[in-house]
């Protein structure tokens, strides 16, 4: 007999029906609870991170709002912010510099510098406000070296570079102040600002061709003189003063022109006729040094080269009247003195000659050492007595905070020293200065 085809084989009738997993996998009660929990919790962690996140960017609004206003040179509102916030949070060292900077901005150094002093800096700002700070009062040894890391840290920031050139100009460091200014001149939008300060500082230095070089830059760039740190008729004679002392009388008439178009002055009329009589236009000369007398009726340059024409021509009463005012002035040059000696010569009178003689041996003297001491520190910078003028020099300007802290670098070097002994007794006792006459022409490193 046939088997029916709906008949199983036994195999078959006894395996169980199978099941996919979604019909038959379920997931615990118990994990379904703890995963739902895990997720609400970190829902919770999520919300809460952002709420604080936005409460302390609300809280911190005054901040950021100070320092957008310093940024925009608003100090006053950026202390009012300041003030704001520290109301709430008084120990915020990050605010509390802000706040620093905020009073360096107002013109406020000595209140700044004792935030600093207890915060610190926590930034190339704040490092550059404090060295600011410094920078207003004149004492530029603590400055030097914040403004140095601010550079290090900000390679092109050019207030930054123009800055620390400034202050190893005023600490005589002409060649550390040489490379800097090379710095500020290499970031675009500073070659003219930078080309004055490269080309001041090579005259400083005596070198006047590389300075007339440097100064033939500036007109490259700004042929209008108008972007200048000085006013452009002042640079103008500077320049055209500079490529006199190079040897380059003939090419100082077109700055010298081009200044006086700008605003005239005694200055640029006085340089100018002494251009022209290098030219062989005594006439000329003449003229533009009676412009310079009646702009600047002291003007001793100008009036003593109409005195000299005046003797040339052998007319003393002339001469006379050119220099009578500056007869009795506090600052007699021995140049003015010589003069007077030529006038009493030319008069016959020989007592009054010789009285001018020996006054302008005396005067001459003096204005010796002060070239030796000039050129001393020039050419030697770093040395002994260098540094000792320029503490002098510093507290002549009444400036005895740096004059001090040079003296006392010296008083470690070379504690007998007689001259720099008696500098730091009339620092620390606000007497009398000693006079210069006591520092040796012959310098000792």
């Amino acid at each position: 007999m046939a088997v029916s085809d709906e008949v199983s084989s036994p195999t078959e009738s006894k395996l169980p029906e199978a099941k996919t997993p979604r019909e038959g996998a379920t997931t615990p009660p118990a994990r379904r609870f703890r995963w739902r929990w895990v997720v609400f919790a970190f829902v919770v962690l999520a919300f809460s991170a952002a709420a604080a996140a936005g409460l302390l960017h609300w809280q911190e609004r005054p901040l950021r709002q100070a320092q957008e206003a310093l940024a925009r040179n608003d100090a006053p509102a950026a202390l009012e912010y300041v003030n704001q916030y520290l109301a709430d949070h008084p120990e915020d060292s990050r605010a509390l510099a802000v706040r620093a900077r905020t009073l360096v901005a107002l013109e406020q150094p000595v209140e700044a510098l004792a935030w600093f002093e207890r915060v610190g800096a926590a930034s190339p700002e704040d490092l550059q406000a404090w060295a600011g700070a410094y920078l207003m009062l004149q004492q530029y040894s603590q400055a030097l070296p914040l403004l140095e890391r601010v550079v290090e840290l900000q390679p092109q920031n050019s207030n930054a570079w123009y800055e620390l050139t400034a202050c190893r100009s005023r600490l005589g460091r002409y060649q550390d102040a040489l490379k800097s200014a090379r710095r500020f001149v290499a970031i675009p939008g500073n070659e003219a600002r930078g080309y004055v300060f490269l080309g001041t500082l090579q005259s400083d230095m005596g070198n006047y061709r590389e300075a007339a070089e440097s100064y033939a830059q500036v007109l490259q760039h700004d042929p209008h003189v108008q972007s200048l740190q000085v006013p452009g008729f002042d640079f103008l004679i500077q320049y055209a003063r500079t490529l006199q002392r190079a040897g380059q009388a003939d090419q100082a008439v077109a700055p010298l022109e081009q200044s006086l178009a700008i605003q005239p002055s005694a200055e640029a009329y006085s340089l100018l006729g002494d251009v022209q009589a290098l030219r062989g236009e005594p006439d000329v000369a003449a003229e533009n040094w009676r412009k310079a007398v009646y702009l600047d009726p002291a003007h001793l340059a100008a009036r003593e080269a109409l005195a000299n024409a005046a003797l040339q021509e052998g007319d003393a009463k002339e001469a006379v009247e050119w220099l009578e005012p500056l007869k009795s002035g506090p600052s007699l040059q021995a140049s003015t003195a010589y003069l007077f000696q030529r006038i009493a010569t030319l008069q016959g009178d020989q007592p009054a000659a010789n009285e001018w003689r020996e006054r302008t041996e005396a005067l001459r003297r003096s204005e010796a050492r002060q070239a030796a001491f000039n050129n001393l520190l020039a050419v030697s910078p770093h040395s002994f007595w260098a540094r000792a003028i320029r503490a002098h020099q510093f507290a002549s300007q009444g400036n005895p905070d740096q004059a001090k802290a040079i003296v006392s670098q010296l008083l470690d070097e070379n504690p007998r020293e007689p001259f720099v002994v008696d500098l730091a007794n009339a620092l620390a006792k606000g007497e009398p200065l000693p006079s210069l006459d006591q520092v040796p022409l012959v310098r000792k490193e």
